[in-house]
């Protein structure tokens, strides 16, 4: 993970990203660590809307939007692990409540990519949306050797 930022167009009446950034453990180890808030009770009313982005390619590899809740039911590798590093409700809870949550020491690993993943630099964009209007957001760049 090279970084992470918010979007500087999130609305602070729904998120405080606290001290949430990608920090440096080791030579070769980056981590997500940090506490943010969400502000509101979030439900697949906010709308995630996501891209992913290889090199400064314009055109994503991929794109979607899927309900909140929708998106944290996920059995990812990723949400499994963020919820053993975090105190992040367990899945199942909808609508997610509001409250301040810390992340400690999240490592994005290759058992958590799908197989065959190119080499690159990869930026992943996220949106919450509700009613048109972005409340929140932001990109996490990943480099792949």
């Amino acid at each position: 993970m090279d970084s992470l930022e918010p979007d500087p167009n999130s609305d602070a009446s729904f998120i405080d990203y606290g001290t949430l950034r990608v920090s440096k453990k080791s030579r070769n180890l980056f981590v997500i660590a940090g506490y943010f808030e969400y502000l509101q009770n979030l439900d697949d009313d906010t709308k995630v809307m996501y891209a992913i982005y290889l090199n400064d390619n314009k055109k994503p590899m991929i794109s979607g939007e899927k309900g909140y809740c929708q998106v944290l039911e996920g059995d990812s590798g990723v949400m499994h692990r963020l919820r053993e590093l975090s105190n992040l409700p367990p899945r199942g809870t909808c609508p997610f409540p509001r409250g301040k949550y810390t992340i400690n020491n999240y490592e994005l690993d290759d058992t958590q990519l799908p197989i065959a993943v190119p080499p690159g630099q990869y930026s992943l964009v996220m949106k919450m949306v509700e009613a048109n209007q972005v409340k929140a957001g932001y990109t996490i760049k990943v480099t792949i050797k």
